[in-house]
């Protein structure tokens, strides 16, 4: 609300940052968190009035691409297949 209300998104992304440890201890990846945050940037544009709503789309997009600058860190690998791992295994 801060971000919207001032416009400076930085108190958000201060936040964001913050919530990536906590995800990624959880087995959360960050292209979930950059998918999440794009889709309510879309659900915004449809409930917000305009001015609000590309507000939060600025903000929101700037926090998916913080989380799309940390997906590729060490603790978040992408989830593999367990059939593929299972022929590859060769058991």
């Amino acid at each position: 609300s801060v971000a919207l209300a001032t416009g400076d998104s930085t108190a958000f992304l201060s936040w964001c940052e913050a919530l990536v440890p906590v995800y990624r201890r959880r087995g959360v990846p960050m292209d979930d968190l950059a998918r999440l945050t794009g889709l309510l940037s879309r659900a915004a544009a449809s409930v917000l009035p305009l001015d609000a709503a590309s507000a939060a789309a600025t903000v929101l997009e700037a926090a998916s691409r913080g989380f799309k600058a940390n997906r590729r860190l060490g603790g978040d690998a992408k989830r593999r297949n367990p059939v593929v791992a299972f022929i590859y295994k060769g058991a």
